[in-house]
């Protein structure tokens, strides 16, 4: 039956009989069944000949049957050969239900995998696409805009100025699923610096769309402001947008994949030391210091340099002290990630350059996080560095060394001569030179005069 209809439809010229069989074939390709006998090479190019594709009526049908026929993924790639230039044509007729359902089509496509379409047959569906984000009828724009968002996963694609402005104007349409395509076509396309002008331009647009809603909205809002703040040059101008106060609010926010954007997006305007002081409020240090204690490990990763990034300036140091957030860094200090003890000793170090506050800070457990950190066996040469600077911080202070010996925890520092690094050896030795200083703290040295000893052997003169 398949091949006498084939057969009438490639041998006639009449309007009538070509529309009716492949309606007739439209009809057959509903049942599943039927789909491997249909979607075979001689078939399918009778039904995609130039003659069937100028017509409304057989227009229709051939977008109705060919949509259907790729709900198979076994027969997409010998779909995406055969019917790419005829369903090309097709989207630009002036059927909208032709158009929606050769959009619909070619989004099957193109998600199947990148390897059925070629990069040059993408740019071409992009640029017979763009122009359906002004139609008229809603669900042409639904589907053009799904199929667009669709073809930008595909980060080799590169589409002209006009055409993203397009995008972004479609963030203003009044249907909500257009609004959906259209940031997430946004988000991906913000990966790609030349996007970065035009989507700082309408930041406002991308603040408003992070109060939406639609989880989906939102998320990529904020992806899309995630990537406008990996270029320093819009950083500035992201933290006079309120990006700061308005992202804080998502800190605690109940979905993870928002959790590690707004973070990462706050780490990365943390970068910029004009900007440090705005970055900062005591509201933001304590939610951070909430989700310090529950937060996954790819959180504290970001979590942590972000505030070692803002513990470069005095007055952000200020607020990390009374907020608590030394104490709350504590059990960190036992994590055996590198990438977590070189930010958190840089953070400690900090802090502890607040001379203002250094007693403070040592009553959060500071000392137990620093001996923490040098005895861990996967510390880098920069956390060597910064805990060595804390403990020589901590110990020129002349309230926390009274402490230290009246607390007896001056045997603390027995274990550091032991470790093989010479800045350790010379860390201990600063220490106990500091600890000399004050006429009672003397004898409290007397409980390690083995350590003493061993630096004494050491070769350094310095140490010695």
């Amino acid at each position: 039956g398949i091949e006498f209809i084939a057969n009438m439809i490639s041998s006639t010229n009449n309007f009538y009989c070509r529309w009716v069989g492949i309606s007739a074939i439209k009809n057959l390709t509903q049942a599943r069944r039927n789909i491997g006998w249909i979607t075979t090479r001689s078939l399918l190019n009778i039904i995609m000949s130039d003659s069937n594709l100028h017509d409304r009526f057989i227009q229709s049908e051939v977008s109705a049957c060919i949509l259907n026929l790729s709900q198979g993924n076994d027969h997409r790639p010998v779909l995406a050969e055969i019917c790419m230039p005829g369903l090309l044509i097709l989207l630009g007729t002036k059927d909208r239900d032709t158009i929606r359902r050769t959009c619909d089509t070619i989004a099957l496509l193109v998600t199947e995998s990148d390897n059925l379409i070629s990069l040059d047959t993408k740019h071409h569906v992009i640029d017979c696409t763009m122009p359906l984000l002004q139609h008229e009828n809603l669900t042409v724009r639904r589907s053009s805009s799904r199929l667009i968002s669709d073809l930008l996963s595909c980060h080799e694609i590169q589409i002209r100025y006009d055409q993203i402005c397009s995008l972004v104007n479609m963030l203003y349409d009044h249907d909500c699923e257009c609004r959906r395509h259209a940031s997430s076509a946004c988000s991906k396309l913000a990966v790609k610096k030349e996007s970065h002008p035009l989507m700082m331009k309408n930041l406002p647009s991308l603040i408003q769309l992070t109060h939406s809603k639609d989880e989906e909205l939102k998320t990529n809002a904020i992806i899309t402001v995630q990537a406008l703040s990996t270029e320093e040059i819009n950083r500035a101008y992201l933290v006079e947008g309120c990006v700061v106060q308005t992202f804080s609010n998502f800190i605690l926010y109940r979905d993870h994949n928002i959790q590690v954007a707004v973070l990462s997006t706050l780490e990365n305007l943390s970068l910029c030391p004009a900007i440090k002081k705005k970055v900062i409020s005591a509201d933001l240090m304590i939610k951070m210091k909430t989700i310090m204690g529950v937060a996954s490990h790819d959180l504290c990763l970001i979590l942590i340099r972000l505030i070692a990034n803002l513990s470069e300036d005095d007055d952000n140091r200020f607020n990390m002290i009374n907020v608590g957030i030394v104490s709350a860094a504590f059990p960190l200090s036992k994590n055996t990630c590198p990438r977590i003890q070189e930010d958190l000793s840089r953070l400690l170090a900090n802090l502890l350059a607040y001379q203002d506050a250094q007693f403070h800070v040592y009553r959060q457990c500071v000392l137990e996080s620093l001996l923490n950190l040098s005895n861990s066996s996967n510390r880098t040469d920069s956390c060597i560095e910064y805990v060595c600077l804390g403990i020589q911080l901590l110990c020129s202070n002349s309230e926390v060394r009274h402490a230290i010996v009246k607390e007896n925890r001056v045997v603390s520092f027995m274990d550091l001569p032991s470790h093989a690094n010479l800045q350790f050896k010379n860390c201990t030795a600063v220490a106990f030179c500091l600890i000399s200083v004050d006429d009672e703290s003397r004898s409290s040295l007397l409980n390690i005069l083995e350590s003493l000893f061993k630096l004494l052997d050491e070769g350094a003169i310095q140490i010695q």
